[in-house]
């Protein structure tokens, strides 16, 4: 019997290295930020301090490195993918910062309109998650005894300060609630 994979749906989840001093360059200005800059993610039921709408970091030159950074991380997962990325490049087109504390959670949600997102974690004090689900509806679903990279609905990564996840813009995701005394801030980028 042969079994052949289809549809796979690809997420990448890097770790950047040298992302101390990536970070040392931007917490003050994610400081000065929500110190001015009114919460934006208008009708989300999690309510993280967010950007969204309201301070896009894309076009910051505060956030010009990261951005780059990120951008070249999304290219490559294009080219990984067969993309001829020196022909039909991906391009940053908006940026936010994400602030979540003791309980704060983003329920799942897409990208709409976009191909690829990114998510880069500047501060996991204690643990990191992020969840996805399958973007394949069955009605009618298999009991299945062991599940696994094929099987499953939904796959979920620890990250760490320092990682950075790239994947399609309608795969649907969540952050579960920020445990007690943590703290997460996050950098959320869209591209076409």
């Amino acid at each position: 019997m042969s079994l052949d994979l289809h549809f796979p749906t690809i997420i990448l989840h890097e770790h950047i290295n040298d992302h101390e001093s990536i970070n040392e360059d931007i917490k003050s200005k994610i400081g000065e930020i929500k110190k001015t800059v009114d919460s934006g993610g208008d009708g989300w039921i999690g309510r993280p301090y967010n950007t969204c709408g309201t301070w896009d970091i894309s076009k910051d030159k505060n956030f010009e490195t990261i951005t780059n950074i990120v951008t070249d991380y999304a290219n490559n997962y294009c080219s990984q993918l067969g993309v001829d990325t020196g022909v039909h490049p991906v391009k940053c087109e908006e940026g936010w910062l994400n602030i979540y504390n003791e309980n704060d959670f983003q329920e799942y949600h897409n990208h709409a309109g976009f191909k690829l997102s990114a998510v880069y974690y500047v501060d996991v004090s204690k643990e990191g998650r992020i969840y996805f689900e399958s973007p394949f509806i069955d009605n009618n679903p298999l009991k299945i005894r062991l599940l696994g990279p094929i099987t499953d609905t939904r796959a979920d990564y620890n990250v760490s300060t320092g990682d950075v996840i790239v994947f399609r813009g309608y795969l649907r995701h969540c952050v579960p609630p920020v445990t007690k005394g943590s703290t997460r801030i996050t950098l959320a980028y869209n591209f076409n």
